[in-house]
């Protein structure tokens, strides 16, 4: 600091002497922004890990793709069709996967069906009607297993489509 005043000092006595911008000296100011620019790209970096990624699984205009979220593991996916087709469509590629469906419960503001798989590993499958025929489904498979989380939802496709 005392290094700083004193430099202030010299460059106000010398005429014609130009003062290093904002008062810094310019070494410091390198400093700062090699700290700046480490920080962008640590918070850039951040951002790329826990960002959503794309699924896309050939939906042919029945749903959109796939939101695969690393974080929390879930899939999430909106399909073209109502909350009781997709309840069947939902059920039936559950068992033609061979999962065991331990619970199911469905009103007209959603529907839940958990299953579990021969490892022992739960299945969540979530339905939320966003309109009269659109169904927004989140798939969880255990602590986020994105392969069969993909494979439920392209089941569940195959489904809705007959």
């Amino acid at each position: 600091m005392l290094r700083w005043v004193r430099e202030r000092i010299r460059n106000q006595q010398v005429v014609g002497r130009r003062e290093p911008r904002m008062g810094r000296p310019q070494e410091e100011e390198r400093e700062m922004r090699e700290r700046l620019l480490k920080r962008t790209v640590l918070i850039l970096m951040m951002g790329a890990v826990t960002a959503c990624s794309t699924v896309y699984s050939g939906t042919s205009g029945l749903s959109t793709p796939a939101q695969y979220n690393p974080a929390s593991g879930n899939l999430t996916q909106e399909f073209s069709a109502s909350l009781d087709a997709m309840w069947g469509a939902t059920i039936a590629a559950l068992e033609a996967l061979e999962l065991t469906v331990v619970r199911r419960a469905k009103d007209q503001l959603g529907g839940r069906v958990v299953a579990r798989r021969a490892d022992g590993t739960d299945v969540v499958v979530t339905l939320r009607p966003i309109g009269l025929s659109l169904t927004s489904v989140l798939i969880e498979v255990g602590r986020g297993d994105k392969q069969a989380s993909i494979r439920i939802s392209q089941e569940l496709e195959r489904r809705v489509k007959r």
